[in-house]
This record gives C-alpha cells, structure tokens and sequence, in this order.
C-alpha cells in the first residue's frame, strides 16, 4: 500500500501548507520601562498624602496602570489605531466587531433604535478591550525593570505601540504628579493663611 501512503501523505502535506501559508503572522514587540521608588522627603508631597513609593504596593500599582483602559485610549487615540485596518472592524471582512454585531449587543427598547454615538462607543469599546488583550506587561524579578510587550501583524506597529505605552505612561505619571502638587500646595497655602489670620488675631 506504499503508493496509498505516498498519496495520503502528499494531500495532508499540501493542506497543511495552505493552512500555514494562509495564516497571518503574529509579530510581538517588546520595551522596557524602569520604575522609580521615589524616597520620600522633608514635608514631600508624598508625606501630605501618606504614600509610601517604596513598598511592593506601590510597584503592582504602576504595573496595573500600564495595563489600564486609560493607558490604552490614550494610545489608540494618539496612534489613531480606530482607522487602523488592524483594529477597524468596518474594514475587516467577516469580522464580529461590525457594526452590524454591534448593534445586536446593544439593548433593545422598545421603538428605539440604537444612535450613532452608542454604536461609536461599542466599537471604541472592542478595540480598547482587543487592544487591552493584545499588551502584556512582565515585570522583572528583584527589579525596578517591567517589560512591555504588544502583539501586532506589523512589526513596525507593534514596536511602535510598546513604545507609545511607555511613554503615555511617563506622561500620565508626570501628569498626575503635577496635579498632585497643585493640590498639596493649595493646601499648603490654606494653611498658612489660616495660620496667618491666627497670629493676625493673636497680636
């Protein structure tokens, strides 16, 4: 039956090359971002509002806001990744993130049809949550190092958006910083003027 074996062989061998060959290849992009612990100071804003940066908590912190749906709509909207070919359901053939699905997962009232901005925010909402999907974020034991990796068809978009994580981050940490500050030194200056309008009175 060698003939019948050689035959068989052949028709899984042809298959099995048309499954690879039609398969999309996967391209993962990887950066890595250290985390300071920041000691805290002589009246820092860090002892105004009683956050120690160098407990362990605060580093799972950090490694919870890279993954966030915050850090990720930052991203798609500075890369414009809801026209993305990749992420666009409209343009995906056969995709379950159309419009046409969206509007099934909508709930249904009663002579009301689903608007355009409830249909915007579900899709905006499926790309956040495959972008989500698609970020892994590895600390590194013993470590102030964690890797950010994302999975993409092009390996220039994927490298591109590990980095653009990265650096969203950087900017929401010193957002947040600044605005903290702000806030301490409100409260600072309330204070003092409180204190000011006590010595006012005293004398």
């Amino acid at each position: 039956y060698w003939l019948r074996v050689f035959v068989l062989s052949l028709i899984v061998s042809i298959i099995a090359a048309l499954i690879i060959f039609s398969v999309t290849p996967k391209y993962q992009s990887t950066t890595t971002l250290m985390i300071e612990a920041e000691q805290a100071k002589v009246l820092s804003i860090e002892e105004v509002y009683g956050m120690d940066s160098s407990r362990n908590e605060y580093f799972l912190t950090q490694f919870e806001i890279l993954k966030s749906r915050r850090i990720a709509e930052k991203v798609i909207d500075k890369l414009n990744l809801a026209s993305n070919p990749e992420f666009d359901p409209d343009q995906q053939q056969a995709s379950l993130l159309s419009i046409e699905f969206i509007k099934s997962l909508l709930p249904i009232f009663p002579e009301k049809q689903s608007s355009l901005e409830e249909i915007e925010f579900a899709r905006l909402q499926s790309i956040t949550d495959e972008f989500v999907e698609r970020t892994i974020v590895t600390p590194i034991r013993k470590t102030q190092l964690v890797k950010i990796s994302f999975n993409s068809e092009s390996p220039r978009l994927a490298a591109e958006i590990a980095n653009s994580i990265a650096s969203t981050y950087i900017s929401s940490h010193l957002e947040a910083k600044m605005e903290m500050t702000q806030q301490a030194t409100e409260w600072l200056n309330e204070r003092l003027a409180g204190l000011r309008s006590k010595v006012e009175r005293s004398e």
